[in-house]
């Protein structure tokens, strides 16, 4: 029998007879059938069991085919959200879980986060605003708090130094130096245009919230052109929950279920969407 992937929206402990793992959002835990499981979601009361020989769509979570194994995907119930607000070099920061906005006298972005992370640190050089998000990986957003310019890096290491910042990735380190002109080093990209790795996520997240707007912009000029905003809405339904299984696939529960889309992408822009 092929492998049952269990993917979670929340922190939760998956028992088994022998042993426990503690997954954290969106990570995931491959069985081999047969098995019986109990599920418990960290600061939600209700426990439940998971066993192979009854994979159906529940109340607790979905089942779909993924290539050739079985997905389960975990049910959200729960939208409660904390936020951390703070104040830097004259703006407002409010972080959350996934999501954080700055917000200066004239402008204000609002950037979702590619992954969940433990921490975050701040630095503030001549009107650059930095904020680096610290977890498997680092990503850091670089504000102009005059021209409310904004570029995004990510890599395995981060590090703030007297003229700017590092980033390290795959042994390979790249310096960034920030001067009175504003920020540079190397080609960058804008924030408002995520990273590539995670534009089908950003894609996904907007439509989730509503920010129909954000989400056809992210689209190529030829998909803007023959798919409306209010096609996109009733394409993907009310999303409740998007799960990572590659940077162009996801699976994403709506009021219908779950389903896996397949996304192409090519010069930032997403060029095609199946399912």
């Amino acid at each position: 029998m092929n492998n049952v992937i269990i993917k979670t929206p929340y922190e939760c402990l998956i028992k088994t007879e022998d042993e426990q793992t503690l997954l954290d959002e969106n990570e995931s835990l491959v069985l081999l059938p047969p098995f019986s499981v109990c599920i418990y979601p960290v600061n939600k009361a209700i426990s439940f069991i998971l066993a192979s020989d009854n994979l159906q769509t529940c109340e607790f979570y979905d089942v779909a085919n993924y290539k050739q194994d079985t997905l389960i995907c975990l049910k959200k119930t729960s939208t409660c959200e904390n936020y951390s607000i703070v104040n830097i070099s004259g703006c407002k920061l409010e972080i959350g879980e996934r999501k954080f906005t700055i917000e200066s006298e004239d402008w204000k972005k609002t950037i979702l986060l590619p992954c969940s992370f433990d921490r975050y640190q701040t630095s503030v050089k001549n009107n650059i605003i930095m904020i680096k998000f610290i977890g498997k990986k680092q990503v850091l957003y670089a504000f102009n708090k005059k021209t409310a310019q904004a570029h995004a890096f990510s890599g395995n290491k981060i590090d703030f130094n007297q003229e700017g910042f590092s980033v390290e990735e795959h042994n390979i380190n790249k310096s960034y130096k920030i001067s009175n002109q504003g920020l540079s080093g190397s080609n960058n990209e804008e924030a408002a245009c995520p990273l590539p790795q995670t534009l089908a996520y950003h894609f996904l997240e907007y439509i989730k919230k509503a920010d129909l707007s954000s989400a056809h912009n992210l689209l190529s000029q030829n998909l803007q052109q023959n798919i409306s905003k209010q096609a996109l809405k009733t394409f993907f339904g009310s999303i409740k929950s998007v799960f990572y299984l590659s940077p162009v696939c996801y699976a994403v529960q709506n009021e219908k279920g779950l389903k896996i889309y397949n996304f192409e992408v090519k010069q930032d822009k997403i060029c095609d969407i199946s399912d």
